[in-house]
């Protein structure tokens, strides 16, 4: 299971900004006009930037085509989130299952999952506590034999 938002920051810590009167870092958000913004009301107003550049945007119109538009549900700006408790979320969702076996054998897939898990290091994410970082080797030995 994946969920994500394909965005570069949660929409939540904009609002946070606005709500402490606080500038939100260069790169977040876009205004109502396109230009680039450092003001919460204005991002919320303009568009929060996807994650990872053109690359993330890229992504975020595959899932918006497969959850919205495959589905029949809303997509694009017709998409209202929860900040917007009074209007109909249209919100669509997408979920798929794979046949492992029409790819390969099931238990040639499993072997390389653990395989691979065993042999990644404990990776943490920018600005992430080294700690944080422990939970990933306990899942990895969770997953051995």
């Amino acid at each position: 299971m994946m969920d994500i938002a394909n965005t570069g920051v949660a929409r939540g810590k904009i609002y946070l900004a606005r709500q402490r009167r606080e500038a939100i870092p260069e790169g977040w958000a876009l205004n109502e006009d396109g230009e680039p913004t450092i003001g919460a009301q204005a991002a919320i107003d303009g568009i929060i930037l996807p994650m990872a550049g053109h690359k993330g945007y890229a992504i975020a119109v595959v899932v918006d085509m497969l959850s919205g538009v495959l589905s029949g549900s809303e997509f694009l700006s017709a998409v209202n989130g929860p900040y917007k408790a009074g209007l109909k979320s249209g919100a669509g969702h997408f979920f798929t299952a794979f046949h492992i076996d029409a790819f390969q054998p099931l238990a040639d897939f499993i072997r390389a999952c653990r395989d691979s898990s065993r042999s990644s290091r404990p990776c943490r994410l920018p600005k992430e506590p080294r700690k944080s970082s422990t939970l990933g080797r306990w899942k990895r030995a969770a997953m051995r034999p």
